[in-house]
């Protein structure tokens, strides 16, 4: 649109003004017309953005707000000051009329200016919304005083038959040039997204900027563009108004309405049912989705029912007044009420609930979370750990389970008969003071840090053989086996302990019969080589005396 706007601006100046617009401008009804518009839209400025200013809210809307009422009733002295117009307190005329206009357009330009330049935070102090609001009232009262009352300290601003002094352009280009400051900053905010309108006042300064040149270009033998300054002075204002309106009027509606996309989103996504009870007469009011699926009811059907009617027959009594004890006291929350389906089956659940008031009636929001899978979960793992005791409490071996400060968490039967302690006096204790001898219990307790880790996770399980304590205090030589594993999030050690005194007596037992074996071998051995010399011994003999015996006789 300001395109647009600056094609007309050059199109009127390159021009020649047609015959029938010239002197339009003079023409009283339409610069009323005009100008009522603009104070009406100035005041509704900052009449819509004074009531509906909050403290959380940016203090440039408040600022912005009383500029605009500085200027609309600077607007409204340049008006009843136009020449032709009724005396307004002096006698009206052209000069009178541009110094109420110079002052509104100055006030104008520099509330701009300041809103793109100040960080859009709310105001510090709340007062400061009144201390503007007296400061845009006394400026205003000054520019009266000094225009009504003192007009000749004023510069001359329009020459009949000269138009514009150099004063008065001068003045409309300061103005261009604050605006030009603030139509770059306002671009900048509004590519860089900010939460306000920054775009709407960047076209309000931009359109602003067509109009106060126009005004430095009009004289009496042609004043088109004292018409085409002020329709730009009213689409500027316009842009002003939305600007304002949808940061204080339609933006909060617009938050309102994000939020409750949002919660809409998370009511109807959420992995757990939620609903509302009407608090009065316990009837379902709404739900999302996955209480739908947790009572297997569509919510048609669910709005005819009383929440207690969802549970069990055997249940619907104490479901009742549960639901009244939490209606009464505002909130709670429990377990155990199962709702029941249409077909039998039944969902576990645990739940919260709050009253809350919408609008004039109260209900009763509840949050209720499927426990099916975890009530399974944990049964599976009492199973487990049930089959774990069964088996660690009749093993042949001491199973030892200690946690990772090297506490006894477990100690079974064998492990009782091994080291003499019962498992009440073992739990609770740390293990190297209990089974490992004195001189080594510091070792132990070392390597059992080192076993467990820092955090990082456990060491690859071990197994050795080393010198056992018992409570008596006796010692023997055990075989000691080492494993990890991970219980309800932490590491834990798994000791499996086995007396091998036997298996030593038995080692050694074989080992002095291997000895007299191989005694016996060696005398045996012995023997059949002395056999087996005299056997040779014998054969040799024999055949001495068969040789003997050939020989003849003489």
């Amino acid at each position: 649109m300001t395109g647009g706007l600056a094609a007309v601006f050059l199109f009127v100046w390159l021009l020649p003004t047609p015959p029938a617009l010239r002197g339009i401008a003079n023409y009283l009804p339409m610069h009323m017309t005009m100008e009522s518009f603009a104070i009406i839209v100035a005041m509704l400025v900052f009449g819509v953005t004074w009531n509906a200013y909050s403290s959380e809210r940016a203090g440039n809307v408040i600022m912005l707000a009383c500029a605009m009422l500085a200027v609309g009733l600077l607007d409204f002295a340049h008006m009843l000051s136009f020449k032709g117009m009724p005396d307004f307190v002096t006698p009206s005329g052209t000069e009178k009329a541009i110094s109420f206009w110079l002052a509104a357009r100055f006030i104008a330009a520099l509330a701009l200016l300041v809103a793109a330049v100040r960080p859009w935070t709310p105001l510090c102090r709340g007062f400061w919304k009144y201390a503007l609001l007296l400061g845009a009232l006394a400026v205003t009262a000054l520019v009266f005083w000094v225009v009504l009352f003192h007009p000749a300290v004023l510069p001359r601003t329009f020459v009949e038959g000269d138009g514009l002094t150099p004063f008065k352009v001068a003045a409309e280009y300061l103005i261009v040039g604050l605006l030009v400051v603030a139509v770059v900053l306002f671009y900048r905010q509004a590519r860089r997204g900010v939460a306000y309108d920054a775009a709407g006042l960047f076209t309000a300064a931009a359109i602003s900027i067509l109009s106060e040149l126009s005004f430095t270009l009009y004289k009496n033998t042609t004043d088109i563009f004292n018409l085409l300054g002020h329709v730009y002075k009213v689409v500027a204002y316009l842009f002003i108004y939305r600007a304002m309106f949808v940061t204080t009027v339609r933006e909060p509606f617009q938050r309102l309405a994000a939020a409750e996309a949002r919660y809409r989103a998370i009511f109807t996504g959420a992995r757990d049912g939620i609903v509302l009870i009407d608090a009065e007469t316990g009837l379902i009011a709404a739900c999302n989705p996955e209480f739908e699926r947790q009572c297997g009811r569509p919510l048609a059907e669910l709005r005819t029912l009383h929440i207690w009617e969802l549970r069990p027959a055997e249940l619907r009594a104490a479901a009742r007044r549960k639901f009244e004890e939490i209606r009464d006291a505002g909130e709670g929350g429990g377990s155990g009420l199962d709702f029941e389906r249409p077909d039998g089956s039944r969902v576990s659940t645990e739940f919260l609930s709050r009253r809350v008031r919408n609008g004039e009636r109260d209900y009763i929001q509840s949050i209720n979370r499927d426990i099916g899978e975890r009530k399974r979960m944990e049964q599976a793992l009492h199973d487990s750990e049930e089959r774990f005791r069964v088996l660690a409490t009749s093993a042949p071996d001491g199973i030892i389970l200690i946690d990772g400060a090297g506490t006894v968490v477990f100690w079974n039967t064998a492990a009782e008969r091994l080291f003499g302690y019962t498992a009440e006096e073992a739990l609770g204790r740390e293990l190297h003071l209990l089974i490992v001898p004195p001189q080594h219990r510091n070792a132990a307790a070392a390597g059992m840090q080192q076993f467990l880790g820092s955090g990082a996770g456990p060491m690859i399980g071990a197994s050795a053989e080393l010198e056992t304590l018992r409570k008596d205090g006796t010692t023997f030589i055990a075989e000691h086996s080492i494993s990890a594993m991970r219980l309800n999030g932490a590491w834990h050690a798994m000791g499996v302990v086995r007396d091998t005194t036997q298996r030593r007596e038995l080692q050694r037992s074989l080992e002095r019969q291997l000895d007299e074996l191989r005694r016996f071998q060696d005398v045996a051995l012995g023997r059949e080589l002395r056999m087996k010399a005299l056997v040779e011994e014998n054969e040799r003999l024999e055949a001495r005396l068969s040789e003997l015996a050939r020989q003849p006789k003489h």
